[in-house]
């Protein structure tokens, strides 16, 4: 990872190892100092044999996880065979909430696949640390 700061940005470039030159993919991200990003953090409990499924919907949906204005990723994390958590990257909270509704409708198709409802929690980053 390079970082580069530069007046009111920092620009932070990953290079991802790989063994051919020919597949190297640069990810270059621009974030603001005075602005930090707003996570949503979501807690799914399902049975063992619904993470498939789960992933499935998902896939199905990237094209509507694209037109969310201001998401900027989702990661799933598998910390048993029966939770997940969800971290969702905004740009602000304002941009969460301006999706909310459509959130809601996607979550809508995966509470079959869920054993109780979702803990969804929100906040904005207030520290960070990044490797150099």
């Amino acid at each position: 990872m390079v970082v580069l700061d530069m007046s009111q940005y920092t620009w932070i470039m990953y290079l991802p190892c790989r063994f051919f030159i020919s597949t190297l993919r640069v990810r270059f991200y621009i974030i603001k100092k005075d602005k930090k990003m707003h996570y949503r953090i979501t807690k799914v409990h399902h049975a063992e044999d619904k993470r498939e499924k789960l992933i499935e919907v998902l896939e199905s949906k990237k094209k509507t996880l694209n037109s969310f204005d201001g998401l900027m990723n989702v990661r799933l994390i598998g910390v048993s065979g029966k939770v997940t958590i969800a971290i969702s990257e905004y740009e602000s909270e304002e941009k969460l909430k301006n999706v909310e509704t459509r959130f809601q409708e996607l979550m809508v198709d995966m509470m079959s696949l869920m054993s109780e409802p979702p803990e969804v929690h929100n906040g904005d980053v207030y520290w960070e640390h990044a490797n150099e």
